[in-house]
């Protein structure tokens, strides 16, 4: 993978995370980390947006397993 594909892929990706009901975003959070594997093994730097994409995605998967437990 090289640089600019990498970025053209993620760009694609935030895109079409945006573009979803936030409760839809977390279905593309394995295909997030799949790209950033990607790009890891190839030896790029991982862009600041990226992560912080990443851990805005894990934050919420998070939070949602917190809202449905039972009081």
């Amino acid at each position: 993978m090289t640089k600019d594909e990498f970025e053209r892929a993620f760009e694609a990706l935030s895109q079409r995370i945006a573009a979803l009901p936030e409760a839809e975003r977390q279905a593309c959070r394995g295909e997030l980390h799949a790209l950033v594997e990607r790009a890891e093994a190839a030896g790029l730097h991982i862009p600041e947006a990226v992560l912080s994409l990443d851990e805005q995605l894990s934050d919420a998967a998070i939070e949602a397993q917190f809202d449905n437990l039972p009081l």
